[in-house]
């Protein structure tokens, strides 16, 4: 009876001491739920901010696609024919200008009436239509300030897509309004780009509330309406917001959306709620279970904490009633447990491992001095880096400084020619005939070549920098080379004097390649000579060398340029005015061919206003025993030749029908290979005159066709005409079938000269 009265006790010490620790754990474990519910939250929060995030930028992106196509109105508003009412030719221009922009349907130019003026996907001159959406152009007359319509379907309602309209204003008042037709395309490929997951839903929605684009499960839908709880949140009123509600399918989602201040179209994004609350309950789940394993613990530290107490209480107990009841046996036994009764041990404690290993343990200071040796590599490489990325930054910004004054060299260069070309093209229009006209062909043939002659300067600078210039080499008469570059470049300015010292020298070269290099040394010669100024030429002939010496009278050379004379875009300072012109890049365009020839090219100047030299070296070859005889241009008999002239620009096939025809040749005209071929087959031809970038079937296809036509065909002259003018694309058209290669802008003069001299060589070749 007195032990059950023992266990009793000791079980009740042990619970109250349970209790007490579950009490005083209590509050901790509410606290840590507490917490748990509330990272749950942020969890929820964090994800409906980054959601909010996501809107904004789509809606940033938005913005930037509906400013662009503004911006592009904008600049064909200010077009040339728009403002002298050339209609016409401002439809061709729209029609240009929407081809660049695939996502745009068309370009649609309408009076304050409502009546298309000119649509680019209509003829021009057509019947007028009036405008479909009819609310963004109501504001645009209202406000005079741009304006993005809602979806609509167009007249026959085949496509749907968004008008983007800006006014056309003429001495502040409204002359007319420029649309351009947007492909929801565009929108959809922005939301396309944000790699959402397919469960979720992004709706980009206009004025009207319709989706101009609808992403769901990988799937675009367009002109669809939006969900009720959308179109309740959207409105409300404010501008941007969240809420749960269901999508169009009925899913449950939680919505984040923002309406554009600039457009007024709306943005919302609906992620399905199991997706935002599975994360959310996997945080308070995870956290809950955190809770109930600490507390679990917590307890059972707490029962054997009890446990440990509980006892001796309860040995003390029993022993007390033991005493009381005279039991002083019993009271012995609970007195002595056999854990006291044990002897004691009498063997010293060992020393710990760390006192045996302290002698050998790297102490503090020479930790210490590793780590501030470590530092000290650390800041040496940070210097060393620091260091080369200051020289990065000195050579970029060297190369953006010669970036820029090369661009500005090429702009100036470039606007001189074509105000020129521009102005001579006004005085043919306005006086065809006269002496007026005459001067105004000169202007537009010298500003044409001068045109022709930088861009091919660009090219073979590029070429020759890249190793791709490839020399057709023969022996050939240098001085007859020199005399008749000096007289084409130095003769043609009157302003300046030539004095020419040729000896007789022979050289082996490609012969336009060397006149590429004279004629920039004698171009350079002039740019820089005052007017007056004498320009000599000496050819001297050593005993394996030839020397050519150009040497002017001009500005010359400060003897810091001279090391970089012969480098791209190098130029002496030649003041605001550029009236000397030039890019930079013919002495080093010379001096590269000169190696290319296995000679070399030095400049030489005493000095700032002291004149220049440049020295050409090249090795010497010995004289043709006898010259092949060549067809003089412009001999033999000039027949009346069929020519078909396939080219889809149509400015450049007029004008070059116009000096065919002008010449006396009957010209048929195709504007691309299908229609070529159909020519070819109704009639025999003399000469084929084709471009290579012809749209559907090119160029170099056609030949190949036009080869395999059958006899009619087997002595037809094919020319091929490109803006491309590489070897690999000489080879090419020769493989496909070409005789002739000519490289645009094409001088139809040569161009028929280089015609009848080979039609002569092949009826020569022909007749026995």
């Amino acid at each position: 009876m007195s032990v059950y009265f023992s266990r009793l006790r000791m079980a009740s010490i042990r619970n109250h001491l349970f209790l007490l620790a579950l009490g005083t754990l209590l509050p901790v474990v509410l606290f840590a739920a507490g917490l748990a519910v509330v990272q749950a939250k942020q969890e929820r929060q964090t994800f409906e901010r980054g959601m909010h995030d996501r809107v904004v930028a789509i809606t940033s992106a938005i913005d930037a696609e509906l400013r662009a196509t503004m911006g592009a109105l904008h600049t064909l508003a200010e077009s040339q024919a728009l403002t002298d009412g050339e209609l016409e030719r401002f439809h061709g221009l729209a029609q240009r200008v929407k081809n660049l922009h695939p996502d745009w349907v068309t370009v649609i130019l309408a009076g304050a009436d409502g009546l298309q003026q000119v649509n680019a996907t209509r003829p021009y001159g057509a019947e007028p239509l009036p405008i479909d959406e009819t609310a963004s152009f109501e504001a645009v007359l209202r406000t005079l300030q741009p304006a993005i319509g809602s979806l609509s379907s167009g007249p026959r309602g085949l496509r749907q897509a968004f008008p983007v309209r800006v006014p056309v204003l003429r001495e502040g008042r409204l002359a007319y309004v420029l649309t351009a037709v947007v492909d929801p395309v565009a929108i959809s490929r922005i939301l396309r780009e944000q790699g959402m997951p397919d469960d979720w839903v992004a709706s980009v929605v206009d004025l009207r509330l319709l989706q101009a684009a609808r992403l769901h499960q990988g799937r675009v839908q367009v002109g669809v309406t939006v969900a009720p709880a959308f179109h309740a949140a959207l409105t409300s009123g404010p501008a941007e917001g969240a809420y749960r509600g269901s999508t169009l399918e009925g899913t449950p989602s939680y919505v984040t959306w923002r309406r554009s201040a600039f457009s007024g179209w709306s943005v919302g994004i609906g992620v399905p709620a199991k997706s935002v609350e599975a994360s959310a309950w996997r945080v308070l789940v995870i956290g809950l279970l955190g809770v109930g394993i600490s507390l679990a613990l917590a307890l059972l530290l707490a029962r054997l904490l009890a446990r440990r107490i509980g006892e001796p209480v309860a040995l003390l107990a029993a022993q007390a009633r033991a005493l009381r009841l005279g039991d002083y046996t019993s009271s012995l036994q609970h007195s002595q447990p056999e854990a006291s009764r044990l002897p004691p041990s009498d063997e010293p404690t060992a020393p710990t491992d760390a006192a045996l290993s302290g002698a050998d343990a790297p102490g503090p200071t020479s930790l210490a001095m590793r780590e501030l040796r470590e530092l000290q590599h650390a800041l040496d490489d940070a210097a060393h880096a620091m260091h080369a990325l200051g020289l990065a930054r000195s050579q970029a910004e060297g190369a953006n400084r010669a970036k820029d004054e090369f661009l500005a060299m090429l702009s100036h260069e470039l606007r001189n020619p074509l105000s020129a070309i521009t102005t001579a093209a006004q005085v043919l229009r306005m006086r065809p005939e006269g002496a007026p006209a005459i001067s105004a062909q000169g202007v537009l043939q010298r500003q044409t070549a001068h045109l022709t002659k930088l861009v091919d300067d660009l090219l073979d600078a590029s070429r020759v920098s890249h190793g791709k210039i490839e020399l057709d080499r023969r022996r050939l008469d240098f001085a007859a080379l020199v005399q008749r570059v000096a007289v084409q470049v130095v003769g043609s300015s009157p302003k300046h004097q030539l004095d020419l010292r040729l000896e007789q020298a022979w050289v082996s070269g490609d012969d336009t390649r060397l006149e590429q290099i004279v004629t920039n040394l004698l171009s350079n010669a002039v740019r820089y000579s005052p007017d007056g100024g004498a320009i000599q030429l000496v050819l001297a002939r050593g005993a394996d060398r030839v020397l050519l010496s150009v040497r002017d009278e001009g500005v010359g050379m400060a003897a810091e340029l001279l090391p970089r004379v012969f480098d791209l875009f190098v130029q002496g300072e030649r003041g605001a005015a550029r009236s000397q012109g030039g890019l930079g890049i013919g002495l080093t365009l010379a001096h590269r061919l000169a190696e290319l020839h296995d000679g070399r090219l030095d400049a030489h100047s005493d000095g700032e206003g002291q004149g220049s030299t440049f020295t050409l070296t090249l090795p010497s070859s010995e004289p043709l025993s006898g010259e092949p005889a060549t067809l003089p241009a412009g001999t033999g008999a000039v027949r009346r030749l069929d020519v078909l002239l396939v080219d889809d620009y149509d400015d450049g096939r007029r004008m070059l029908r116009e000096v065919l025809e002008g010449a006396g040749h009957r010209v048929t005209e195709a504007v691309d290979g299908p229609q070529a071929l159909e020519q070819a087959t109704a009639g025999a031809f003399d000469v084929a005159l084709i471009d290579i970038g012809l749209p559907g079937i090119d160029g170099l296809e056609v030949a190949r066709r036009l080869r395999r036509m059958g006899p009619q065909l087997a002595t037809t002259l094919l020319v091929a005409i490109t803006g491309y003018g590489a070897p690999q694309d000489h080879a090419r058209s020769r493989e496909a079938g070409f005789d002739l290669h000519v490289v645009k802008p094409v001088d139809g003069v040569d161009l028929l000269d280089q015609v009848q001299r080979l039609l002569q060589a092949a009826a020569t070749a022909a007749d026995p």
